[in-house]
């Protein structure tokens, strides 16, 4: 019985064994399979990998799960993104670094034995790298001693940088109510929507005309003109997040090389 318990155990032991060594096995078999470029590939056939995930239509959307199925992604257990929507983000990120554009980047070349390139790689920084530059590269068009324009492209880069403020100014009837929505009924609606650029004047908040102000004193900007700028600024966007995603696409778009401007319309 004791010898019919042991042979029992070696059995069992090397079952486990085994079944670990099979899932490690079809792990690396899995990871070596995946050729990233070929995805790409694939989902381009009927969605475009220049867009963000939330401009796709419901389509498109729905074809992006089937290819990450079909190809066995494994969304990373921290993403709090949709299945579909992580693992377009995922190709997009690697698209960008190849895409046909003159932005910065440091390119790394990977060679086979007899010294031929294999792979070249260009990398782009991370999102945050590429915010700041494209914030740079925004203020940078900004003309000083010019007009409604550039002051709306001030106003902009503002609220992009983390720039706040005042909702509501009674005193001196200065604030975003009071400049911008003060007949709209909705206009509780639009601060709810507003929030994450709104703050109080401790908190450093400007009142419209105190950003207007600011303008004139940055750009040499008349005041007039940037108030009008910074009041319609207010009406387009309605978060940084929005103002920052505008800036760095027309970011993106100002360095796609011509030939390909209509290929990777960023």
């Amino acid at each position: 019985m004791k010898k019919e318990l042991i042979i029992l155990a070696a059995i069992a032991a090397g079952a486990f064994i085994l079944r670990k060594r099979k899932t490690a096995d079809t792990e690396a078999v899995g990871r070596v399979k995946r050729r990233v470029y070929n995805e790409m590939a694939e989902l381009q056939k009927r969605v475009p990998l220049n867009s963000r995930w939330q401009d796709l239509t419901a389509d498109e959307q729905k074809h992006v799960t089937k290819v990450a199925k079909s190809f066995g992604y494994k969304q990373p257990s921290a993403s709090t993104k949709l299945y579909g929507e992580a693992y377009y983000n995922s190709l997009r990120r690697q698209y960008n670094a190849i895409a046909a554009t003159d932005l910065p980047y440091h390119q790394s070349v990977v060679y086979n034995e007899n010294g031929d390139p294999i792979i070249t790689y260009r990398d782009y920084g991370t999102d945050e790298d590429k915010m700041k530059s494209a914030l740079a590269w925004w203020d940078t068009a900004i003309n000083r001693y010019g007009g409604y324009e550039d002051a709306y492209r001030a106003a902009l880069l503002y609220i992009a940088e983390g720039g706040r403020l005042v909702w509501d100014d009674k005193k001196n009837g200065g604030g975003v109510k009071q400049e911008v929505f003060a007949t709209r009924t909705n206009a509780n609606e639009e601060r709810k929507a507003r929030i994450s650029y709104l703050a109080s004047k401790s908190k450093g908040g400007l009142t419209v005309l105190g950003l207007a102000h600011f303008i004139y004193e940055r750009y040499g900007i008349d005041d007039q003109e940037a108030r009008n700028a910074v009041a319609d600024v207010l009406r387009n966007f309605e978060s940084r997040g929005q103002a920052q995603q505008y800036i760095l696409d027309m970011y993106y778009q100002a360095h796609i090389l011509p030939e390909y401007s209509e290929e990777v319309p960023f």
